[in-house]
């Protein structure tokens, strides 16, 4: 087994330990699309990452302003939530 072999199957049994699925099965395909694209590191691994992405968040997916939304919104909900009192109410043992 070549040294690139090595590292190849290395990164699989990462994926896959981080529970990275999506992101293993694509990764040949990946790594092909990235050289002849001559694509950078950085490009390459947001291809890679986005894939993942994909299939775990579908709703977020290609879109960071959909998490900020999402996160904003479930702000705005906590904030005018009803207090929910602390006391213990009567007849309860405390």
């Amino acid at each position: 087994m070549t040294a690139a072999e090595s590292r190849y199957q290395t990164l699989r049994s990462h994926l896959h330990y981080l529970r990275l699925e999506a992101t293993a099965e694509a990764l040949p395909q990946e790594l092909e699309r990235a050289r002849k694209e001559k694509l950078s590191h950085t490009a390459f691994l947001e291809r890679l990452l986005a894939i993942e992405v994909e299939v775990k968040f579908p709703r977020f997916s290609g879109h960071p302003s959909a998490w900020r939304e999402s996160s904003r919104q479930a702000r705005k909900e906590m904030r005018d939530a009803p207090e929910v009192s602390e006391a213990v109410p009567a007849g309860v043992p405390a």
